[in-house]
Order: C-alpha cells, then sequence, then structure tokens
C-alpha cells in the first residue's frame, strides 16, 4: 500500500462559465423588466401624455444606457415631426 500513512488530496475543477453566463443575463433580463415595470406604471396612472413619454424615454435611457435622444410626434398630415423633447445628453444635436 503506496499511501499508508500519507495524506491524500483530490481536487476537483468545474467550468462554471455557461452558470455565470446565465446568471448574468437572468440579472439582465430582471433589470428590464423592473424598468418596464415602473414605466408602465407610470403610462397606467398618468393623465398627462408628455409626462408620461418623459418617463418612458427615461427607462429606455436607463435600458439602453443612452445619453441622449428625442421624442417626437407626427403631425396628422404625416409629413412633419412636432418635437416633445430633446435631451442632447451633453452633446450638440438637432432634430
Amino acid at each position: 500500500m503506496p499511501y499508508k500513512g500519507k495524506t491524500v488530496r483530490t481536487v476537483e475543477f468545474r467550468d462554471i462559465t455557461d452558470q455565470k453566463r446565465i446568471e448574468s443575463e437572468i440579472r439582465r433580463e430582471n433589470e428590464i423588466n423592473a424598468a418596464l415595470f415602473m414605466a408602465s406604471q407610470q403610462v397606467l396612472k398618468s393623465e398627462d401624455f408628455i409626462h408620461t413619454a418623459r418617463h418612458v424615454f427615461d427607462a429606455i435611457c436607463s435600458l439602453t444606457g443612452a445619453v441622449s435622444g428625442y421624442v417626437a410626434l407626427l403631425n396628422d398630415a404625416g409629413d412633419e415631426n412636432g418635437l416633445l423633447f430633446l435631451e442632447s445628453g451633453g452633446y450638440k444635436c438637432t432634430v
């Protein structure tokens, strides 16, 4: 018996790359669901379209990491956008 009186140690390694990727995806999906839930709550409780549009815009910026953008509405004729608001994010921009 070659191991008599000696301590034998075993080490086990497992690749947890897929597990970590799945955990990260779940965290991201939870963030998205929370932001969409908050935006939908705002839509349900608000009577002011511009205020609601701003909340939805902010939720989308939070989800995408965007720092600039705008919301505009097409007129009844369908040939011109009316700017509701513009968030420049510190950049020079026009619509």
